[in-house]
């Protein structure tokens, strides 16, 4: 009893199991070699326990489940096992979304320094279906669709310049005018297409002049 007390368990259960060969069927010896045995199976929770909060304080999830795993199989009925483990299965999972975001925003940066508009709009439009309350994939999306945007009003515009352009060298100015336009109407600042269109009126003018 005294190394029960002291909590020698080891040495407890060896002095017992040596009582239970000279007196065998001892009721006395068994309930207390069944207590020392208790006590020995949550010393070693607790322990466990410990080690396991540890690695959660660290953030080692992995190891804190391990170990967790391991104490729901032989307390499956402990509340105070089975509520660590959840807390560390959750804490886990919100790690692996931390930094899997974090990934995705570091592809999406890239992306967006490299121009790449049309694969950043793909990403974050699927990103947002997994991740619809996260507000720095939207921001990104709305920021990449804006560029793009841009981007093909430019190509727009380039190419009604050079169709004006190439209208105005022909003489045929009122479909250089029209060409002109088309571009003004994505670009109304656009001082090559107002310059165009100033020189193709004034032309236009002298054409009918003459």
């Amino acid at each position: 009893r005294r190394l029960i007390a002291s909590r020698y368990y080891d040495e407890a259960v060896a002095a017992l199991r040596d009582l239970q060969v000279d007196f065998p069927g001892e009721p006395a010896i068994l309930k207390l070699l069944e207590a020392a045995q208790s006590d020995k199976a949550e010393q070693q929770k607790q322990q466990k326990l410990v080690e396991a909060r540890a690695f959660l304080a660290s953030r080692s999830f992995e190891e804190a489940l391990t170990l967790l795993d391991a104490l729901a199989v032989a307390h499956p009925k402990d509340a105070g096992v089975l509520k660590l483990r959840a807390l560390a299965q959750h804490e886990h999972e919100k790690h692996n979304r931390e930094e899997r975001i974090q990934r995705e925003l570091d592809t999406l940066k890239k992306l967006m320094n490299e121009r790449n508009y049309p694969e950043v709009i793909s990403r974050t439009t699927q990103l947002l279906t997994e991740f619809p309350g996260e507000t720095n994939f939207r921001r990104l999306a709305e920021f990449a669709a804006s560029q793009q945007e841009n981007v093909e009003r430019e190509v727009l515009v380039r190419s009604a310049l050079k169709e004006a352009g190439a209208l105005f060298a022909g003489h045929r100015y009122t479909e250089c005018m029209e060409a002109a336009q088309k571009g003004l109407t994505l670009s109304p600042a656009n001082g090559e297409l107002l310059a165009i269109r100033s020189e193709e009126h004034t032309s236009e003018l002298q054409s009918h002049h003459d």
